[in-house]
């Protein structure tokens, strides 16, 4: 093919393709309706905002627990009103609470925790509890560590000193005069169901009120009762 039948082969559809881009700046239309978008998620808003020809801008954000994902509240130009096409359109959004992840307060002590919350912009509840073991640590948390959640008080578990609290020992078999002195030291009180005179080594205990392993309040004067053979 020459080129003389080549150009003239083309002019038609050059001469097409100018008519067609023409005619359509000429009469494309440069207003258009910009739809209601307050209710729609930002996604849904997005795609309705593009198909007409225009722009979506954020114009601010509120952030609510009514809202579980980003939904538009409030929009400019407002819903039905005539814009360019092109033109922008500014939304305002509403947008659910940040979530936090919780950390694990376990084996930490008051300050630890007080700074680890305050890193992870948590609200906490300490309570003091009885514990056997190490005082002033974590010894238990709610919600458990890992668990994401917004505005949310986190209850944090403390061991208190356990000085107040006696596990009640075996007094079975032990002599009246060993075990006196032994409770002595707590500031306890040893009651026998008999007057023991000089030669009290003797007696030995065959029974005991608080039982062995009961946990009692230790507090000065408490009374231990036995039962001597």
């Amino acid at each position: 093919m020459g080129r003389k039948q080549f150009f003239f082969l083309s002019v038609p559809f050059i001469s097409f393709l100018v008519g067609y881009f023409t005619l359509y700046y000429l009469y494309r239309p440069t207003n258009v309706k910009i739809p209601n978008l307050v209710g729609l998620s930002l996604s849904d808003a997005l795609s309705l905002v593009t198909s007409v020809g225009c722009v979506l801008s954020d114009g601010g954000e509120v952030v609510s627990e009514q809202y579980t994902i980003p939904t538009i509240i409030a929009q400019d130009p407002s819903p039905f009103n005539e814009i360019k096409v092109g033109q922008t359109v500014f939304v305002m959004i509403g947008k659910p609470q940040p979530l936090n992840q919780v950390p694990s307060f376990i084996g930490k002590t008051d300050h630890e925790i007080q700074a680890l919350a305050e890193q992870h912009s948590l609200y906490i509840h300490l309570k003091s509890v009885n514990y056997h073991g190490l005082s002033g640590i974590c010894c238990g948390q709610f919600p458990q560590a890992g668990l994401l959640l917004s505005d949310q008080v986190i209850t944090v578990y403390i061991t208190k000193n356990t000085n107040d609290r006696f596990i009640m020992p075996s007094l079975i078999g032990r002599k009246y005069d060993d075990v006196q002195c032994f409770l002595m030291q707590y500031s306890m009180i040893l009651h026998s169901n008999r007057v023991v005179h000089d030669g009290k080594s003797l007696y030995t205990i065959v029974k005991q009120f608080p039982s062995f392993g009961d946990l009692i309040h230790m507090k000065k004067g408490f009374i231990v009762d036995v039962q001597l053979l």
